[in-house]
């Protein structure tokens, strides 16, 4: 079920005539300062996504909890609704900072959200790049327009693998209510809400665009701190074209990822897994049910495997469910005695539908491969001893299988291309048929007429009275001047149809004995052959 409410939007083209600055990255204060000082040199700080720009980003709800991470101990847990709340925290930091004796504090940060005032407020704390915000915030997917939001990625080799990385990602929902339009974002985020559409029907799985940014840094006294930005649950969807906004009851589908924390004999009470609501829900779910699975947490980076973890168990949904799409179109198209049924229109919706499947396929793996490049999965080795938190192997692998589907889906393409084809001729040939029977009952009227016609017209040529009419003794004298000219007629037509030539369509009288000629030999031709007219031997 949903709720369906019309979306007071901003004046404006949805596509970029001229510049638009609808929104800082920032807001005022010294780090909009410093966003603007280097501007030059990233140009996307100056720009806005224009596809977002009816959901306004200084008034997005953003939620924050801190997490403060103990060697052996649960991590305490501090959540904080209010950016007020957060600034009280940061000033009591820099109290506890003043003291030299002060112990080693291991914080993680987890925004769920994003809006100007947290940018300023943690940019300008911990002193990060703004294309750190910059990279969180965009929506879009690619964008071909000059006055675009500037999508131009960074050099691979100028990277920061260390402290830094995003992980674009797909969570797999179930809505409750189908959804009919193809351009449909998250309401929250602006990211889009995938809608496939299978043999006709708009399927109620959807796959939601995700992505989380992971930021840290290492302080003195054996401490760290790490910032975590996540996107919030789906709770309304945005029809971009006619602007309105639902409310969509969705659940995750099937339940959700797989757990990957490996199970120990005996085998505990866990009646409780992770929420599966939001990244930020299973962040802290983990965090606070297996902080022992570190052996140590003297690098920031034990803080990213979680995140690589959630991220890597999305795409094996993803994989599962893609693979079982491409299966269903491949059985559809496999063991059929009749393809008759399948028309002309039947077959292009199918051709668009896999065309969008394998368009799919190429950005996923666009994605994997850009956060296997941003992973510094080596030096995660060395803090990682464990085999089951080696997320390379699991993005390797997830990389391998989305080539495998893309190949598939390569593959289905062009089955369904032949069937275009198929189907084409098929009509094509009831086509012909039709024309046929038409031809053939126009020659019959013809025929007909060629009869009637001359009996008519000698009838009233001669102005026939009654001693000629039908009974009369004198009857017999309309038909002897109406069949010679009903024989006469057949002759005409049979000349004009052999005067005519078959290359050039011209007539002429050469023509007719030539064409008697060819039909001739024709004729001696089939006769003396040993084969019949069907091919077979005698």
């Amino acid at each position: 079920m949903s709720n369906t409410t019309k979306l007071n939007t901003r004046p404006g083209s949805a596509l970029p005539s001229e510049p638009y600055e609808g929104w800082p990255l920032s807001s005022s204060g010294p780090y909009h300062d410093s966003v603007e000082r280097v501007s030059a040199l990233i140009p996307a700080a100056v720009t806005t996504d224009y596809r977002n720009k009816w959901i306004i980003f200084a008034n997005r709800h953003v939620a924050v909890t801190i997490l403060d991470v103990k060697e052996e101990t649960v991590p305490d847990c501090s959540t904080f609704a209010h950016i007020d709340a957060v600034n009280e925290h940061f000033e009591q930091r820099l109290l506890e900072e003043c003291t030299p004796s002060s112990p080693p504090k291991r914080r993680i940060y987890i925004l769920e959200g994003l809006n100007t005032e947290y940018i300023a407020l943690f940019g300008g704390f911990f002193h990060m790049e703004p294309s750190f915000f910059i990279d969180q915030e965009r929506t879009q997917i690619w964008d071909r327009w000059h006055y675009g939001t500037r999508m131009t990625e960074p050099l691979p080799s100028t990277a920061d693998t260390t402290s830094r990385f995003h992980l674009p990602y797909f969570e797999m929902m179930y809505f409750q209510g189908p959804i009919r339009d193809f351009e449909t974002s998250c309401t929250a985020t602006g990211r889009q809400v995938g809608i496939t559409r299978l043999n006709g029907t708009y399927e109620q799985e959807v796959i939601v665009r995700r992505k989380c940014s992971l930021w840290s840094r290492t302080n003195h006294n054996d401490g760290w701190d790490v910032i975590i930005l996540t996107d919030p649950p789906v709770r309304e969807v945005t029809h971009t074209r006619g602007l309105q906004v639902s409310h969509m009851c969705n659940t995750p589908f099937q339940g959700g990822y797989l757990d990957f924390i490996p199970l120990a004999f005996p085998l505990p009470d866990m009646r409780t897994g992770p929420p599966r609501t939001s990244m930020h829900d299973d962040l802290i779910y983990y965090w606070k049910t297996h902080y022992s699975a570190f052996e140590s947490l003297s690098s920031p980076r034990v803080a990213a495997l979680f995140p690589q973890k959630i991220t890597a168990s999305h795409y094996m949904q993803l994989l599962c469910w893609v693979g079982a799409i491409i299966s269903t179109h491949e059985w559809r198209l496999s063991r059929k005695n009749d393809l008759s049924a399948m028309k002309i229109q039947y077959v292009e919706e199918q051709w668009s539908d896999i065309q969008a499947l394998n368009r799919r396929c190429a950005e996923y793996c666009e994605d994997v491969e850009r956060i296997i490049l941003t992973l510094d999965f080596d030096n995660a080795k060395e803090t990682m001893k464990e085999d089951w938190m080696n997320t390379g192997k699991d993005f390797t692998f997830i990389l391998t299988r989305l080539k495998v589907l893309k190949s598939r889906c390569e593959v289905l393409l062009g089955s369904i291309t032949a069937l275009v084809g198929i189907a084409g001729n098929r009509q094509s040939l009831e086509e012909t048929k039709r024309s046929i029977r038409e031809a053939k009952n126009v020659k019959l009227l013809t025929l007909i007429g060629m009869i009637f016609i001359p009996l008519a017209f000698v009838c009233g040529l001669f102005s026939m009275n009654d001693r000629y009419l039908p009974g009369s003794s004198q009857f017999w004298i309309y038909w002897v001047s109406a069949v010679p000219v009903v024989i006469v007629m057949f002759l005409g037509a049979m000349m004009l149809s052999l005067g005519y030539d078959d290359d050039v369509g011209t007539w002429s009288v050469s023509n007719i004995w030539q064409t008697v000629e060819r039909r001739n030999q024709r004729k001696v031709r089939m006769q003396d052959d040993p084969r019949r007219v069907d091919g077979i031997w005698r």
